[in-house]
Order: C-alpha cells, then sequence, then structure tokens
C-alpha cells in the first residue's frame, strides 16, 4: 500500500467532523461542549475531562503505549493526583484508540474519528460498543475515553460521543508517532466517569 500523506491537524477539519457527529438518527442529545476547537491548534499538550465542578486536567504521569493482544490498541493515559500526602485521591484518564492490523505498518496517514462509543456497566474498559458516524476511517477500531478512581462500578451502560482526527506522522513496522485531537461529550468509560473530555497529545511509541 503506497503511503498515503500526513498532516497536522486542521481547525476547519474538526469543526466539520464534530458537525457530522452530531447529525442522523442516532445522535446523542447532550449539545458540543463549546460551538469552537480552534484552540485545540494552539493548547499543545492538553487531556482534561469535565465533571459538574468544571474541568480537571491529567498532567502529571502522562504515558503512551501499544496495549498487547488483539485488536491492537493504543493508549494515551494522565493523572490528576489533588494531594501528594492524601491516599487514594488519585483520578486517572486514558483515551484507547483500536486499530484494524492492516493500518499499522502502513506509512503515514491520516484517519477521522466520529462515533458513538458505549461501555458495559464493568470494571473493565474491553466491554466498548463503537458505532461509527459518517466520515469515520474504517482503519479505527474504535475510540474511547475512559476515566478511573477508587469509586464505585457503573450500575449502567454510559454513552459518548467522539470526534476528532488521527494523524500518523510515522507509521513503521517498529514505530508510531503522530499526534490525536479529540473531543467526546458524554460518560466517560469506568469509574469517576465525567461528562466530556478534550485531547490534544502527542506521542511516539514502539511498536
Amino acid at each position: 500500500m503506497p503511503p498515503r500523506s500526513a498532516r497536522r491537524p486542521s481547525a476547519l477539519l474538526l469543526a466539520s467532523l464534530l458537525s457530522l457527529a452530531a447529525c442522523g438518527d442516532d445522535a446523542v442529545s447532550d449539545p458540543p461542549l463549546d460551538s469552537s476547537i480552534e484552540h485545540y491548534e494552539d493548547s499543545g499538550e492538553t487531556f482534561r475531562v469535565t465533571y459538574d465542578e468544571g474541568w480537571m486536567a491529567f498532567d502529571e504521569h502522562r504515558s503512551a503505549e501499544f496495549e498487547s493482544g488483539a485488536p491492537r490498541t493504543l493508549r494515551l493515559c494522565g493523572l490528576n493526583d489533588p494531594s501528594s500526602v492524601v491516599a487514594d485521591d488519585e483520578t486517572s484518564a486514558c483515551v484507547s484508540v483500536r486499530f484494524d492490523k492492516e493500518v499499522l505498518g502502513a506509512g503515514p496517514v491520516t484517519l477521522a474519528v466520529a462515533g458513538d462509543a458505549i461501555a458495559a456497566p464493568t470494571d473493565s474498559f474491553r466491554d466498548i460498543t463503537f458505532t461509527p458516524r459518517k466520515g469515520h476511517s474504517p482503519e479505527i477500531l474504535a475510540v474511547f475515553v475512559a476515566t478511573g478512581c477508587y469509586g464505585t462500578v457503573p450500575k449502567e451502560a454510559l454513552t459518548q460521543e467522539v470526534a476528532g482526527q488521527l494523524v500518523l506522522e510515522e507509521n513503521s513496522d517498529t514505530r508510531v508517532r503522530g499526534r490525536l485531537v479529540l473531543r467526546s461529550v458524554g460518560k466517560t468509560a469506568g469509574r469517576c466517569s465525567g461528562d466530556g473530555a478534550e485531547v490534544a497529545l502527542s506521542f511516539d511509541v514502539a511498536r
């Protein structure tokens, strides 16, 4: 397969993706958190989740890794720890991208994200059902944001709408390097579920 050109996320394209994701009979009822996402371009590295009290940033202990097994999954994570002297007050957040195995190692590529992710009421992030929307790149099998803490396990399924763009600037048999710019609206998967997330993260991961 010949390599496709990779480029930085375009604010106009991302806005279009969010508009597409909000259309259709299966659209979630929650409105976008912000009508403009142009600030994503200039915000640098961002990973935050919104709660009733406001935004929570996950700037500590950032990590990026490929999970073993199938489907191949890229996980980008961060931690929020309000006090280093208080036990069990931490909250973690991860965004997971599940790939069709054929796209990995095929060269640079820009992929669109648009769909709904439903997490079953369990303590595992593997039980996710993803329904793509118009414009979603089929090379991505699922995308979702999950949070974790010492709270209780959800008692019902949690649904989030996701839209954005994934740029793989390097996509070889040994390494994947690029940038994910994403917004989710709706309940994040896992414990201490938030009401949405904003992600703008670069990564460089060995396969």
